[in-house]
This record gives structure tokens, C-alpha cells and sequence, in this order.
């Protein structure tokens, strides 16, 4: 609930900061990365499938929904991370002013998105906000006399506009290399969102970016870490088969193809091959014909 209320969170696009520097969830590193996506957004899925609570479906959609808006490149895989840095400055992208926000939304509804979002004229961090919810919504319907459904709608428009004025800012740079891995934890939390909220879209998401790596990323039968610009490189490491192998294994339970389970007991008998200490027993990071 802190994370999905605090800064960490970003209430705008979706998405989840790397980290927060502080208890209350409100200062994040503004950096976002790949594997914290996959990870945070698989978390909030389980919230909702034990509690039934919406807002964790809904955190969870928004956080994938980012993803495939801001992190998937035109062949179907994903980039690995946001800076938090825009124009020299971290986290300018990100946060706003009281005046900003009145002038892009008008009195009333900007007063009534300031109240709830914790935006205040001083500002929370160096002199702007960092959006963050303090408040329950029936707190904040009641102290400006409209109904929650009033407010809920109220918000989803602003926060349309705003997104909208922060696109034409200087955004944060991109790292726009694609790693095994993180992909297919990504994959993983795509496939599980496909079952759990019934959207296929999920699904075929996965299904592109499983593709293109066992495509793209194998080289003589060997799976490989990393891709940029039309070259694959550097052979995979322990997590790549480990977590491509679970990624595989969902896609197979979330579309009941049966190539993906096919593939998944492949990758993971050449990680036994390659990894496994005969000797002491666990797994080695490297293979065994690694540097």
C-alpha cells in the first residue's frame, strides 16, 4: 500500500521506481529498470489473487500496461531501464509544481488533484512535488463535496492531461539494450497477468519477446545474455537459463502452447549440463566451458 501510494510509484504512466531513499516510500531513485518492473508488478498480482483487493489489479495493469508503452522495442522485447536523470537534473522529469499543475488543469479540478496527490505550493522535494497519496479517497471526495465515482473520474482526467504536458519535456535518456534475464522475468509476470486479469494482450506480449530471443539470442545452440542493435553477444549466464526457463513454463500455462514447455525442458537440461557442480553439488554463475 505504501509503494502504490508513495513516489516510488508513479501515478501518472505507471511504473515503478528502482528504489526509495526514504521510510515513507515518497523519494524515489527515479531510475526505472526492467527487472523491477517484472518483479514489483508480479507481487501486486498475488496481493490480488490472496486479497481480492482492485487496487492491486489495477497497480498491477498500470505497471505492465508502462511497460508496454515506454519499454518494449518495435521487434518485441524490452529495454532494460529509464535513467533518472533529465537534462543533468534527477528526477525533473518526474515532479511538478503547484503552478504547473494549475495552469494545465484550471482552479477546480487542479485544486482538487493538488489536494489529493499532496501537492502543495513549498512542494515535498527541493522545491517541487513528487506526486504521493496521503489520503483515502472518500477523505478527499468529502472535504470538496463530490461523490468518489466524481473524483475517480476527475483524476483519470487530469492525470491524462499531465502525462500529456510531460511528454514534451526533455525526457530521461534510455538504456535500450535488451538482456535475457530481465526479459524473461519480464515474460514471467506477463504470463501470470495474462491468467490472473484476462488479458490476452499479456499474453501475446510474452509470447513476442520469447520468440524473438529464442530467435535472436541463440547462436550455434547456445542461449546468449545480450542484444542491441541487431547484435547478439556474450554467452548466457546462470540467471538467463534459470529465468528464461520459468518464463517459458508460464507462457506454456497461460496459453497451452506447447512449444514453450518443449523449450523450457531443453534450456533447462543445457543448464545442468553447463552449470551444475557434479563434484559439491549447486550451480556455478558461469558455464562450464565460461572464462
Amino acid at each position: 500500500d505504501k509503494m502504490a501510494n508513495g513516489g516510488i510509484y508513479d501515478h501518472l504512466a505507471g511504473g515503478i521506481a528502482r528504489y526509495s531513499t526514504d521510510p515513507n516510500w515518497l523519494v524515489p531513485h527515479f531510475e526505472k529498470m526492467l527487472y523491477d518492473q517484472a518483479l514489483v508488478s508480479g507481487v501486486y498480482l498475488e496481493a490480488f489473487q490472496v486479497t481480492g483487493n482492485r487496487r492491486y489489479a489495477e497497480v498491477a495493469s498500470q505497471i505492465l500496461n508502462c511497460v508496454l508503452a515506454d519499454m518494449k522495442s518495435t521487434e518485441g522485447v524490452f529495454y532494460s531501464a529509464w535513467d533518472a536523470d533529465s537534462e543533468g537534473v534527477e528526477g525533473k522529469y518526474y515532479v511538478w509544481t503547484k503552478p504547473e499543475i494549475m495552469a494545465a488543469l484550471g482552479e477546480h479540478e487542479g485544486e482538487v488533484f493538488c489536494s489529493y496527490y499532496d501537492v502543495t505550493e513549498e512542494g515535498n522535494w527541493e522545491d517541487a512535488n513528487i506526486l504521493n497519496v496521503q489520503r483515502a479517497p472518500e477523505v478527499v471526495a468529502r472535504l470538496h463535496g463530490i461523490t468518489e465515482t466524481h473524483l475517480e473520474e476527475m483524476l483519470r482526467r487530469a492525470r491524462e492531461k499531465l502525462l500529456l504536458v510531460r511528454t514534451r519535456r526533455v525526457p530521461p535518456a534510455l538504456d535500450d539494450k535488451t538482456l535475457t534475464a530481465w526479459n524473461a522475468l519480464m515474460i514471467t509476470s506477463l504470463a501470470r497477468a495474462a491468467g490472473v486479469l484476462g488479458e490476452q494482450r499479456y499474453a501475446d506480449a510474452a509470447s513476442a519477446a520469447a520468440d524473438f530471443i529464442l530467435t535472436h539470442l541463440i547462436d550455434d545452440g547456445r542461449l546468449l545474455r545480450t542484444y542491441r542493435n541487431g547484435r547478439a553477444h556474450t554467452r548466457a549466464y546462470l540467471d538467463d537459463y534459470a529465468f528464461l526457463v520459468e518464463a517459458l513454463l508460464e507462457l506454456h500455462q497461460a496459453t497451452f502452447d506447447w512449444r514453450w514447455f518443449e523449450r523450457a525442458i531443453q534450456l533447462n537440461d543445457e543448464m545442468l549440463r553447463l552449470f551444475w557442480d557434479d563434484r559439491d553439488g549447486a550451480f556455478y554463475f558461469t558455464a562450464s566451458d565460461g572464462e
